[in-house]
């Protein structure tokens, strides 16, 4: 089962030895080209130095993220994913630091934020039902609103503009942000708010490929699990197959000639005869697809289309792995050795 991502995990994959070159820089540039060099047609060339730009930005988000969270612990229902939402967010705080002091650069205490409360109070449309309705209240503002604020600016972070951004990273840490923001899009569908996702259109052809084979196998234990079961549990496993299975299609159209023959079955770990043992079939299949999403993406760079979709597959993974009972990971896809 993936844990949360070591420091040194991280400072792995996300080579600092090009950070070097703001070793000591206490303030940031107002733009990446101040620093970036740039091609032909002016466009900034990103290097990991640029990158720590990114991360800076990255830390301000989440340490924002990570308050409005804290602001709706107290009084959570026991079903509320806000306290493995926070949890989580405080996790990818605390990478990020210290990627940054590992740099040697230090990233400074957060700013002060508003609470939630506030933030939902600017809201004048008010907000009903999600994974965190309740009728309690802050300051006279449901919970049910404060919820769907915090849903809100989660589900940002899979919008055009963060995802351009992440992007435009360099082939070393385009896979620690696109791990972080597509955790980020599955806590906002947790919390019944899906991200405003353009239709799959990328990646394409061998770059599909490792996703492909991992959710062709994540849709077999699902045909497994869901002939074995019935009632209620049949009715879950089929919800997700059919929602793996639309995944798995288009992947197949985006790989194209690149796409290998599926294979004829897949060996099981185990007796499935419980719906324990068939619920863990399956979240240990959901599970491998980050790591095949992560795989072979620092080839992305520049290619927003194919980390636009790279976002979506993890979103949608990561959040009916956590249904099923797998924990949110901070970092879905990176792990201890």
């Amino acid at each position: 089962m993936p844990s949360r991502p070591t420091r040194r995990t991280l400072l792995a994959a996300v080579g600092l030895g090009g950070w070097v070159a703001l070793t000591g820089c206490q303030e940031q540039p107002e733009s990446l080209a101040e620093v970036a060099p740039t091609d032909g047609a002016g466009r900034p060339i990103r290097s990991e130095a640029a990158d720590v730009l990114v991360m800076f930005r990255a830390l301000e988000r989440t340490r924002s993220l990570q308050m409005m969270a804290a602001g709706l612990l107290d009084g959570a229902p026991d079903s509320s994913t806000v306290p493995e939402i926070h949890e989580a967010l405080s996790g990818q705080a605390e990478v990020l630091e210290e990627l940054l002091r590992a740099a040697e650069v230090e990233p400074g205490p957060g700013p002060a934020r508003r609470p939630v409360a506030d933030d939902a109070a600017a809201t004048s449309a008010s907000r009903s039902g999600g994974a965190d309705d309740s009728t309690a209240t802050t300051g006279g503002i449901p919970r049910a609103d404060r919820v769907a604020t915090l849903a809100d600016a989660l589900a940002d972070d899979a919008g055009a503009e963060a995802l351009a951004e992440v992007a435009g990273t360099s082939p070393a840490n385009l896979p620690v942000l696109l791990s972080l923001h597509g955790q980020r899009a599955a806590a906002a569908v947790l919390l019944r708010r899906t991200p405003d996702w353009p239709p799959l259109s990328g990646p394409e052809g061998a770059a599909a490929v490792g996703m492909l084979v991992a959710l062709r196998e994540v849709v077999y234990a699902l045909e497994v699990a869901a002939a074995r079961a019935s009632g209620d549990e049949r009715a879950e496993h089929e919800v997700v197959l059919s929602s793996m299975r639309t995944l798995t299609d288009r992947l197949v159209t985006l790989a194209g000639p690149a796409a290998p023959a599926p294979p004829l079955g897949y060996g099981l770990p185990g007796p499935v005869d419980s719906a324990d043992a068939r619920r863990a079939l399956v979240v240990r299949t959901l599970e491998a697809v980050p790591t095949a999403v992560l795989d072979g993406s620092g080839g992305l760079v520049q290619d927003e289309v194919a980390v636009a979709g790279c976002t979506q597959v993890l979103a949608e993974v990561v959040s009916q792995a956590q249904r099923l009972g797998s924990p949110l990971p901070a970092f879905p896809g990176l792990r201890t050795p």
